[in-house]
């Protein structure tokens, strides 16, 4: 080894890009028709109708945050004729903003707030080499791979009972969110082909439990 470097890093910040800047304030909209006289100052009226909320307010919304680790490796062999990196990094993103599911005598079906975790995993490597070098000729080689994952650790903190074949509770585990197609302990399938395969295994080992 003709040359080495060993790299270690931490960091955390916050995501405060919004596609709505104004989603955590309740939002006033027309109602569904329905309208009500209100004297104006000639003494007639005038139907108005009546503003309903379809957004619930969140005043303690917060950013999301993600906090990385990462460890790093460059090397060089046979005076830097061969040289690469390694890098091995964990992404967590907790708090992250989201729609809770809330009962139906609410009114509302959802209220953004901080819920959830994301983890995501890598490994990349990259290798160079010098191959040839001469005075009318040079050959230099680049190889490179990677491995990632990505990995919901929670998603509303909201658990069921598992039960075994005899109707026996024997533990507990975090409720999946279908209707999203996410589903804790799996990768977070946002739409698509892949989002009705996770939800078709889902069933499937729903009624294997069975």
């Amino acid at each position: 080894m003709s040359t080495g470097k060993l790299r270690v890093s931490w960091g955390k910040n916050g995501n405060r890009s919004l596609k709505d800047p104004y989603i955590a304030l309740t939002n006033l909209g027309a109602g569904a028709g329905a309208t009500m006289g209100y004297l104006v100052a000639n003494g007639g009226t005038v139907d108005v109708k009546y503003l309903g909320m379809d957004r619930l307010s969140n005043p303690n919304l917060q950013w999301e945050k993600t906090e990385a680790l990462n460890f790093g490796l460059d090397f060089g062999f046979l005076n830097d004729r061969i040289t690469g990196s390694a890098e091995y990094y964990i992404m967590k993103t907790h708090d992250m903003i989201m729609g809770q599911r809330l009962p139906g005598f609410t009114g509302f079906g959802s209220i953004t707030t901080n819920l959830g975790e994301v983890q995501n995993r890598g490994f990349e490597l990259s290798l160079n080499t010098l191959n040839i070098q001469n005075r009318d000729f040079e050959w230099r080689s680049t190889l490179s791979f990677s491995i990632y994952k990505n990995e919901i650790k929670h998603l509303y903190y909201e658990y069921e009972d598992v039960l075994n074949e005899a109707g026996e509770v024997i533990g507990r585990k975090e409720m999946d969110d279908t209707s999203n197609g996410w589903l804790s302990g799996n990768p977070l399938v946002l739409s698509g082909i892949m989002r009705w395969m996770v939800f078709g295994r889902l069933m499937r080992q729903q009624k294997l439990l069975r």
